[in-house]
């Protein structure tokens, strides 16, 4: 299978969706990999690191979304990205349809096959492609929290009133941000304007927090990812979800159909079922 892996252009995010390790491994299973130039600068992973991995490095985005039948990301497309994407196209990222109806109509415009890493969910319930940047986030939160405390569609958990009530100067960050947040005032904000003001408290919103730390979150996804891309890769997307019902709980769109229950709810529309595609 072609694979491409293009540059992440979202507001100051430096993941990159895939290491020179997972080219290796794809690339020693008969796949073609190709990486967008610079799409691993941000995680401090060279060119030079993907081709000595097997990959073919593309100029540009434009090339490597022709390029990939599958292609990997780790955020969302954004509208510049609208565009490059094409009917029966797999596209395997993080993706919030819920908290995104721009997004979801062009995945449905464009008929993008889109499997979601926050949905891929096993019997346990476990979120395995969630978990560690969960994590990572987590491990932040008290990060960001403290050092705005110096001289500066999740449920809304949080009201106004609430943190009306608070003692001035507080800070709240809100880790669900990406699913629309659970303050009843968040917005996304992003690491250039991480906060603005709510009564006399501080509201952290950073939309992609683990793009913070680019290098520990690139190889984390990558650990958990790998392993469904090169399922994707090896039998096709058809198979890998039939093979395995983690991975299609993923399934967000196909042919220009919403194929998720909540992001059908989330927008008002209707609710394709899976039979047709199994």
């Amino acid at each position: 299978m072609r694979i491409g892996v293009p540059k992440e252009i979202k507001n100051h995010e430096y993941r990159v969706a895939i290491t020179p390790t997972g080219v290796d491994e794809l690339t020693r299973r008969g796949h073609e990999v190709y990486v967008e130039t610079a799409a691993g600068l941000g995680s401090s992973i060279t060119d030079a690191e993907y081709l000595a991995a097997g990959a073919k490095v593309l100029d540009s985005a434009d090339e490597v979304w022709a390029a990939g039948d599958l292609l990997l990301k780790v955020k969302e497309p954004i509208e510049p990205e609208y565009g490059r994407m094409r009917a029966g196209q797999v596209l395997f990222t993080y993706l919030h349809l819920a908290a995104s109806r721009p997004c979801t109509e062009a995945l449905l415009d464009r008929s993008v096959t889109a499997i979601a890493y926050e949905t891929v969910q096993l019997p346990s319930g476990a979120l395995p492609l969630l978990a560690p940047m969960s994590e990572v986030a987590g491990r932040l939160a008290p990060q960001a929290g403290a050092h705005h405390l110096k001289g500066s569609k999740a449920p809304r958990l949080i009201s106004n009133d609430l943190v009306a009530r608070m003692k001035p100067g507080s800070v709240l960050v809100d880790i669900a941000i990406d699913q629309g947040g659970c303050f009843e005032d968040s917005r996304p904000t992003t690491h250039a304007e991480p906060t603005f003001t709510v009564h006399n408290s501080v509201l952290y919103c950073v939309a992609n927090m683990p793009g913070a730390v680019a290098n520990t979150s690139t190889y984390a996804l990558t650990n958990v990812t790998l392993p469904y891309v090169a399922a994707l890769a090896d039998h096709g997307w058809r198979e890998a979800l039939r093979g395995d019902r983690a991975l299609a709980g993923g399934l967000s769109t196909y042919a220009g159909q919403v194929t998720h229950r909540p992001v059908a709810e989330a927008h008002g529309m209707a609710c394709a079922d899976l039979e047709p595609v199994g």
